[in-house]
Order: C-alpha cells, then structure tokens, then sequence
C-alpha cells in the first residue's frame, strides 16, 4: 500500500514525530551489542548460486567452484543477496526473502555529496530521476547498489522509505553499509507514514557483523571499501514497549553519520493476508523469492 504523499512529507518536516526511546545495534559488543550473528550468505551472480561460510572470502557454488571474480564482481555484473542464516545461539532463522520498497520522500533538497549507486552508475541529488532511483536500489538486493552519502546527512529526516508490504516484529532487517563502519538512525513508521506511538530507534553504531568482501564497480568513489551486513530483529523497534508492537509500514532515515547504506525487510515465509491496516489485501507473499523486484505480484482475493 502507498503511503499517502503528504503523509510522507509531514514526518520528513517533523509533523508527525512521536517521542521514543533509542536502542543500540553494536557488534562490537558481543552478546550485548543487539545483533543477529550472521553465520553464512547466500549470493546469487549470474543465475548461479554462491555461499559464503567466512567472512570476505570468495564464495563457492554447489560444484565448490569459487566465484572468479570476488572483490571485482560489482564491474562485471549484480550481485543479489539470496539469503543470509544467521543465529542467536539457539535457533538458525533464514531470512530467505527481500521485502520491497515502493515509495521514497526524500528531504536532501540538492545536497551535494550525496547519490544514489546503481553498479557504475551514478544518480546524484538534484538529478531528474533521483528518487526513481533511491526506489530501485531499495527494491531490489543487488549488493553493489546503494546510497551513498558524503555529506554527513541533512537537518532532521533525510528520507522515509515505504514498504511494498508490512514487516512484523518476529522478523529480520538487513542493514547493509559500506565499509561497516558508519553509524545511522532507523524509525518504524505506520500505513500513512507516521512515526509508530510507543516505538523506538534503532541506532546502528560500531563495526558491522559481516565483511562481504564484495566492493563497489570501480568506477564509483571509495570503491575499495567492501559492503558489510548487520541483522537485527524487528522486535527491537518495541523494546521500551513492547505493547507498542504492531506492523511497520516504512522507516523514516536520519543520516548524520555519512553511513552509505541500504537496507532489507526479511522474513521466513508469512503469509500476510488480510491483516489490520493491511487495507490492499491483494498482495500476498509466496514461498518464492522475490529478488530485484518491487514486491510481489497481485494476487486476486480468492487466492488469499
């Protein structure tokens, strides 16, 4: 469901805020830091299949062929986050599926520093097309695809993204950042693109849990620094109450910390249906995996 505009706008002015806690994802502390550990990835380059079982190193399909070009994908091609397994020491969750984005407002007004990276290519702010793009990179899991910024973020909200459908709190996000090493805020927001009453931020902070190994195309700034992961659960938005919970329909960023990110909603395989405040009950997730798509197709009501 799209999120109405002047909803989206009223959160990035400040309108819409409600008072919330902050909770710290920092893997730097260990058990403590608020962190999922990430035990393998799965990527998909080329049609084909490659796990990684160790932090940047090559990855092998399911011939234990290594990929060739590791480090350098990124200029040959895309390479699609398929699946990441991660652990909290009793229970190994798959977040085997990308939950899209359909909607972007964003607050930078033509800031210089900041762009949007698709592989080799790159949409700067104040570009026809810009937000198009921040749409794109945030629909699909193409590792080599984010949002850069060098400009240390704007006054307030930088940009609320909207979510193809809902994420829950028993569910997962995938922080993605390059380098792993820069700190940004993220806010739960509901179905008109207000701030969520009762919950909290979550403060990426610290190194990031997973080198992937795998850099931008070179022909884009700092294309030496590798993307890292982070994966948190949903639940820790309602951590100050938990009574708080409820569907997350997008997030409101704010960047201050220059981070170069992007972002998934992960789920194991629900089911959404007919959910209160889902009103477009059309879409519905499958067993399958949506990769470089915006969400999932249309179902007709009778299929639900």
């Amino acid at each position: 469901m799209r999120a109405p505009a002047i909803a989206l706008w009223s959160t990035l002015l400040g309108m819409s805020g409600i008072a919330h806690g902050q909770i710290i994802v920092d893997p730097d502390n260990g058990a403590a830091g608020n962190h999922v550990p990430v035990v393998s990835v799965v990527y998909e380059i080329g049609g084909v299949q490659f796990t990684q079982t160790a932090e940047n190193v090559a990855p092998t399909d399911a011939s234990n062929n290594a990929d060739a070009t590791f480090n350098t994908t990124c200029n040959a091609g895309n390479v699609f986050l398929s699946q990441i397994n991660v652990t909290d020491g009793t229970t190994i969750a798959v977040a085997d599926r990308i939950g899209g984005t359909i909607d972007v407002a964003e607050n930078y007004n033509g800031t210089t520093g900041v762009a949007v990276v698709e592989n080799a290519t790159q949409t700067f702010d104040g570009d026809a097309g810009f937000v198009d793009a921040m749409r794109r990179v945030f629909s699909n899991s193409d590792v080599c695809d984010y949002v850069r910024d060098d400009a240390g973020g704007v006054v307030g909200v930088d940009y609320v993204t909207t979510l193809e459908q809902p994420v829950f709190p028993d569910e997962f996000m995938i922080v993605q950042e390059r380098n792993g090493n820069s700190t940004f805020d993220l806010t739960p927001v509901d179905e008109n693109g207000n701030v969520i009453a009762g919950a909290d931020t979550v403060e990426l902070r610290g190194t990031y849990d997973w080198n992937t190994g795998y850099r931008p195309n070179t022909a884009t700034p700092n294309n030496n620094q590798p993307q890292f992961f982070t994966v948190f659960r949903v639940s820790l938005f309602f951590t100050t109450n938990p009574g708080a919970a409820a569907p997350i329909f997008g997030f409101q960023v704010v960047n201050d910390g220059q981070a170069d990110v992007k972002f998934f909603a992960a789920t194991d395989g629900k089911d959404y249906g007919d959910i209160a405040g889902y009103v477009d009950a059309r879409h519905s997730i499958s067993p399958d995996l949506f990769i470089g798509t915006v969400g999932p197709p249309d179902r007709d009501p009778s299929d639900q």
